[in-house]
């Protein structure tokens, strides 16, 4: 075995990583209402909040208002929804993370 195939794949944390097991697991037995309209819309608004939960515009308990608004949006339980909003969060940290530690993005000391 090559010992760069036996190395972690870049990218993710592990809390990433844990957070998508989760939202796949927990969204699974939902995905016919996940894939309407409705369900694409509550998880954009999850989204969106989660964002601005990470960019420090708006608190947690903005976006738990918006996980509940957007389960009876969706028709998707709130276990669930709340699932997704712990991914669009782990997902928007990251992103941003590593926005600002990229010597392409222009973050942190290169400015």
């Amino acid at each position: 075995m090559n010992p760069q195939d036996q190395r972690k794949a870049p990218g993710a944390s592990r809390y990433l990583r844990r957070a998508m097991k989760r939202v796949k697991r927990k969204m699974e037995p939902h995905m016919e209402k996940y894939s309407s309209p409705d369900g694409q819309l509550a998880c954009v608004l999850i989204s969106i909040a989660a964002a601005a939960v990470v960019g420090g515009k708006e608190s947690k308990e903005n976006l738990k208002s918006v996980t509940r608004l957007a389960s009876e949006i969706s028709g998707i339980p709130i276990g669930a929804m709340t699932a997704h909003a712990d991914f669009s969060l782990a997902m928007n940290a990251f992103s941003m993370k590593a926005h600002q530690t990229s010597t392409i993005g222009g973050g942190g000391t290169n400015a």
